[in-house]
């Protein structure tokens, strides 16, 4: 099993029912819907617990853990730190990450340098320049085949049409 990472902490209980809200300090995304056990630091130990309910309310997290039933109990964990597995997290990249990467199509060859990334309501798009012209090309795993850090390229396959527009 990868290292837990660290994601937050416990900061105070929420009703009577043992919920305790979480203050979430990672900047990764952070798939909470798929946890089934997070882990508490207790004296420096990564000790599970299995989440029974994870609840959002606006901005704010809130936990319900196995067998923590009451505000008293939940407020015994406040200010422990939470891991859950590495797995579970999504890095989030820097948008500059990728600028100055060379973007090569399967049927198209050398498309050009990405020169910047814009967030786009559908998904993330690189802005490459391509024959002196910006063209957006998506940003999705779908058509992402390769990134070679190292060399600074990116393999891609582009959906049908996109370099005729």
């Amino acid at each position: 099993m990868q290292t837990p990472q660290l994601i937050g902490k416990l900061v105070k209980p929420r009703g009577y029912r043992g919920e305790i809200q979480l203050y979430v300090t990672h900047e990764g995304e952070i798939e909470f819907k798929k946890l089934e056990f997070i882990f508490l630091n207790i004296n420096g130990v990564p000790t599970p617990y299995f989440l029974e309910d994870v609840v959002f309310s606006g901005k704010k997290i809130f936990l319900k853990l196995e067998n923590i039933n009451s505000d008293k109990e939940a407020d015994e964990l406040k200010n422990l730190e939470v891991l859950i597995p590495a797995d579970k997290i999504t890095e989030l990249m820097d948008d500059s990450e990728f600028t100055g990467f060379m973007i090569s199509d399967e049927e198209h060859g050398e498309i050009g340098k990405i020169i910047r990334t814009e967030e786009y309501p559908s998904s993330e798009m690189w802005i490459v320049l391509r024959d002196g012209k910006e063209i957006m090309i998506p940003v999705t795993d779908q058509f992402i085949i390769e990134i070679d850090y190292p060399s600074k390229t990116i393999r891609y396959q582009a959906p049908e049409g996109l370099f005729e527009l």
